[in-house]
Parts: structure tokens; C-alpha cells; sequence
């Protein structure tokens, strides 16, 4: 099956870093796996978090027979030392041997808390299965951290709301 993505809208915010980062399913303990992520980003106090609306359409291969649309909401924030290291981020790029590991997220009970030291959500995400991987970096390197939304749970203006209650708008 081929997938084809569009942003039909994006927003980019500058954010303040988080030290406390905190990803789980809180009916479901998966301690001493990489389907979720206690811990702390280090030296990373800049941010910057991108909020997209993304239109998907799926065409029918060996696979599948049919076509299907469909929208998704896509959710990433990155978090560095250095605006550069930031904007290398954002092109979907980062420093090879900077990354401490990799993690996909993963909830069993259909939900996922996200703490931060700003606050704490918790996201009804409609099915179990993964809904967002992290990659930790070293000191200084911060993360890289994807969510994916079903386009049919959330609004673009509630997802921008909520987000924006984790991670604290900064001045750039």
C-alpha cells in the first residue's frame, strides 16, 4: 500500500525545554521496556513545538484493494542547547551519535499520560498500538518527540491548547 501525506496546516511555537519528561499508559505498566520513557532531557532549555494537520491517502497495491482518505494530526517537539541544533531538527535531521536511544511509545489501554514539569495530560487515543517514539539524546542534544493523532479524536485548536499547557511559550 503507498501512503501519501499532505499538510493542509501547520504551526510552529517557541517553547521552553522541559527537564521532566514522563510518557506512559497509566492501566497498562510496561517498566524495563523502550514502550515508555520515565526520565529527565537534559541542558536542553529551547524548544520549539510543530502542530500539523496532515491529509493521508492510502492507494490500493497487492495489499490492499481499495483507496481511503483520511486525516491524522501530527505532534513534534524538539528540544536542543543551540537554535541550530533546532532547526536541523525541524528538517527531519539530527547529529548520528548524539542519540541515546530510541523509544516507541505504546499504550495497551488506549490512553497515554504526558508529564512534563509544566503539567500533566492525559490523551484518549481511541485504539491501543504506538502513538508517538522519542529520540533521547545526549546532553545538550535534547529530543526529538513525534505524537500521531487520529484525525477524528482531536481538533487542531484543542491539540494547540493542550500542548501549549506542556510545553510554556518562550520569546525568541
Amino acid at each position: 500500500m503507498s501512503r501519501t501525506e499532505t499538510v493542509i496546516r501547520e504551526k510552529l511555537y517557541n517553547v521552553q525545554g522541559t527537564t521532566k519528561l514522563n510518557l506512559y499508559d497509566a492501566g497498562c505498566s510496561q517498566q524495563g521496556t523502550t514502550f515508555e520513557f520515565f526520565g529527565n532531557i537534559s541542558a536542553s532549555p529551547l524548544g520549539i513545538l510543530r502542530i500539523q494537520q496532515v491529509h493521508v491517502v492510502y492507494e490500493p497495491d497487492s495489499d490492499i484493494q481499495y483507496r481511503f482518505e483520511d486525516d491524522e494530526f501530527h505532534v513534534q517537539v524538539f528540544q536542543a542547547a543551540k537554535e541550530e541544533v533546532l532547526e536541523t531538527y525541524k528538517k527531519g535531521f539530527y547529529y548520528q551519535g548524539k542519540e541515546k536511544k530510541t523509544y516507541l511509545l505504546n499504550c495497551e489501554t488506549a490512553s497515554f499520560v504526558c508529564e512534563t514539569k509544566f503539567g500533566s495530560d492525559l490523551f484518549h487515543t481511541g485504539s491501543d498500538g504506538m502513538y508517538a517514539d522519542l529520540a533521547h539524546m545526549k546532553q545538550y542534544y535534547g529530543m526529538i518527540l513525534r505524537f500521531y493523532f487520529s484525525g477524528d479524536l482531536f481538533t487542531f485548536e484543542e491539540l494547540e491548547t493542550r500542548f501549549l499547557k506542556l510545553w510554556k511559550e518562550r520569546k525568541k
